[in-house]
């Protein structure tokens, strides 16, 4: 229901129908305020009353008329504002073509999400465009609703007034209820309270004239006489009923200050004419003197009364006004130029009515829409709904395969990760067994140098022994042993082939030279080191590349004979 009534409040009909009403208020409030304060009618209370309680009452049937004319377009006279009212273009469409209902189809047939999101964005500038009027509506709502509360609890503490309220005392009593009977045979009940500024007049169904209690011996009899009288011309008008309907009518128009500067007119008007009641038959200096007394009993008293009658949200009718100071409304009563008429004539009255009404209906008459031309806009209006229409279909076909598209691009992100589980799975495994296997081939490496190094150790203990037990050195002394007893052979014995001899003679010296110049015990030194291993680590034994053998010296060739 809220939804509804914001979208009511948000289009343009209702945005120129609060400014038409606006206008139309403006207007014959502010005419009769004119009016009320010329001249002519500044003096004449009840021809100033008259025509303002009529106008008051004439706005609530002026805004029906107004809401009536304006929704069937009915008016005389209409006045097309196309700067206020005419719809500026969306810069969300600028921005996002896509956003226009022309465009929609492209956008469907190129790219859908930019177009989902250029849709929200202009959603959101719609929803920005039309939230000023919605706030204003609202406003005026509420506004009305708390002036209607503080309305009812004017009620409520009046009736509360009444029920804290006393019976006047028996001296007093037989002062004033001869008075009183006097006037109006059958008046309102007269009751003391503590809690009111001065006598006020209160209640509907049950009027009560309540007195303050520190005021029963300030007044003399021809005093109170001029007081009651005063008092008694409200409950004989009905002012209470008027003046409950007025409040209420302010209570709907609480934003217009022309409206409540006519509830203060009215208010002071409906004073004038229950004081002309009392100068119609009391003289002007005895009741001066007594709302004098009694405003000076007020101002006296330690005990601050409660309630004053005039406050904004009270529907009590008193002789006291603080907003009518005292010395003015005395001048006024002992001015002679004073019209002293309490009542209109009946056709005077008529009058009045009649001008307010046709007033009223004549400025209902008088509206401010939104510039258009008629027959134009009427087609393009068919033809944008036609556009909404087909757009509305075209979201709905777009929703229901972005719904088919979300569910498909779910279902292949859950294989997707199901398959990444299985390859994730499968990695483990074969990482697992990479390295068992990696672990198994180091055990394997590590057992065979350890064995290759065993057998190396093998070996070169071998070597070692044999080397420790083989004497090079008699070996070579016997060599060169051989190689001396060739030479000598070479020398005792006769060879015919003298350049073969001088060859080998050579060679065998040459030997023996290289025999001689070995170093047996460096020689075992380095064959050693040469075999040294390490049989724990991966490395392969390298033997030492610093042994060497000499070479015997080249045997030069023998000299050609001829």
């Amino acid at each position: 229901m809220l939804s509804s009534l914001l979208n009511l409040l948000a289009n343009d009909t209702a945005t120129s129908l609060s400014f038409s009403l606006l206008l139309q208020v403006s207007l014959l409030t502010g005419l009769v305020v004119l009016l009320a304060l010329s001249p002519a009618l500044k003096r004449r209370a009840a021809l100033r009353y008259a025509l303002l309680l009529s106008t008051l009452l004439a706005l609530l049937p002026m805004a029906a008329l107004s809401v009536f004319t304006h929704l069937n377009e009915q008016a005389l006279l209409v006045l097309r504002v196309s700067e206020a009212f005419e719809r500026q273009p969306d810069p969300i469409a600028q921005e996002h073509p896509a956003a226009d209902p022309a465009a929609m189809v492209v956008a469907q047939q190129t790219d859908w999400p930019a177009f989902a999101s250029d849709s929200g964005a202009a959603k959101a500038a719609r929803t920005a465009q039309v939230s000023v009027a919605q706030v204003l509506w609202l406003t005026w709502l509420s506004g009305t609703v708390l002036a209607s509360l503080r309305l009812l609890g004017s009620v409520l503490k009046l009736r509360r007034l009444v029920a804290e309220s006393r019976p006047v005392p028996a001296d007093f009593r037989q002062k004033i209820l001869p008075l009183l009977h006097r006037q109006q045979p059958g008046g309102p009940r007269i009751r003391l309270s503590t809690a009111v500024y001065g006598p006020v007049l209160i209640g509907f169904r049950r009027q009560f004239l309540l007195l303050p209690q520190n005021c029963v011996n300030v007044l003399n009899d021809e005093e109170w006489r001029s007081v009651l009288t005063h008092e008694l011309a409200h409950y004989q008008r009905g002012d209470t009923w008027q003046n409950l309907l007025q409040k209420s009518i302010v209570a709907v128009y609480w934003f217009h200050p022309l409206v409540h500067l006519m509830d203060r007119m009215l208010d002071r008007a409906r004073e004038e004419i229950c004081d002309n009641h009392v100068l119609a038959s009391h003289s002007p200096c005895t009741y001066g003197e007594a709302l004098l007394r009694l405003s000076l009993s007020q101002s006296s008293s330690s005990a601050r009364p409660q309630v004053h009658p005039y406050l904004p949200e009270s529907l009590a009718l008193g002789i006291l006004d603080n907003e009518w100071k005292l010395e003015h409304r005395i001048r006024e009563l002992l001015n002679t130029k004073r019209e002293k008429s309490m009542n209109l004539n009946r056709s005077v009255h008529n009058v009045i009515l009649a001008l307010v009404a046709s007033t009223a209906v004549s400025l209902t008459l008088f509206q401010v829409m939104a510039a258009e031309n008629t027959a134009r806009q009427d087609n393009l209006t068919d033809t944008r709904r036609e556009q909404l229409e087909t757009t509305q279909q075209q979201l709905q076909d777009q929703e229901r395969s972005l719904d088919q598209r979300a569910v498909e691009l779910d279902r292949q992100q859950q294989a997707r990760e199901e398959r990444l589980a299985q390859l994730q799975e499968r990695l483990a495994e074969r990482e697992q067994r990479i390295q068992e296997q990696a672990q198994l081939d180091n055990g394997e490496l590590e057992e065979s140098l350890r064995q290759m190094g065993q057998e190396l150790s093998m070996v070169y203990a071998e070597v070692r022994a044999e080397l420790e037990q083989q004497d090079f050195s008699s070996e070579i002394n016997g060599a060169m042993e051989e190689i001396r007893q060739k030479l000598q052979m070479l020398e005792t014995e006769q060879f015919t082939d003298e350049p073969y001899v001088d060859i080998t003679r050579q060679a065998l010296e040459s030997a023996l030279q290289s025999l001689e110049t070995i170093n047996v015990v460096e020689l075992r030194e380095r064959i050693l080191r040469s075999m040294e291993i390490h049989p724990l680590t991966p490395d392969a034994p390298e033997l030492d590349s610093e042994f060497e053998i000499e070479a015997p010296a080249p045997v030069p060739a023998p000299a050609d004979p001829a």
